[in-house]
């Protein structure tokens, strides 16, 4: 059997040609704010700021910025709040339009196949 090819590990924080988004959830993932980063930009420093400013708003770091890959959660009395650094502005509100069928009745059995967004069933 040939050797397994092995592929170099993905960072989610490498600079980028294109623009990047610091975006901030609530517990319920919510988007609550959103600020582009530039393409280029240094992404862990933007991630470090963060961690500093709801540091310095008596939140608290969840994670060690070492390990940090793209996201890091944040916790202040019971709430919690997640940073992530994504490719887009809003993209949990894409994810509850395309995957609706998270949120269909108990009842309904006859249909368990994925209905991309947008596509009625017959």
């Amino acid at each position: 059997m040939p050797p397994r090819r092995r592929f170099p590990a993905y960072d989610n924080l490498a600079p980028s040609h294109e623009p990047r988004w610091l975006n901030t959830y609530d517990k319920h993932s919510r988007l609550s704010s959103s600020f582009r980063q530039e393409p280029g930009t240094d992404l862990r420093a933007a991630m470090r700021g963060a961690a500093a400013q709801l540091a310095a708003d008596g939140w608290v770091i969840e994670s060690d910025p070492a390990e940090w890959i793209g996201t890091f959660f944040a916790n202040r009395d019971g709430d919690r709040r997640q940073v992530s650094m994504m490719p887009a502005a809003t993209l949990p509100d894409a994810f509850g339009s395309c995957f609706r069928w998270i949120h269909r009745e108990a009842a309904d059995a006859h249909r368990q196949s994925f209905e991309p967004a947008g596509h009625a069933p017959p």
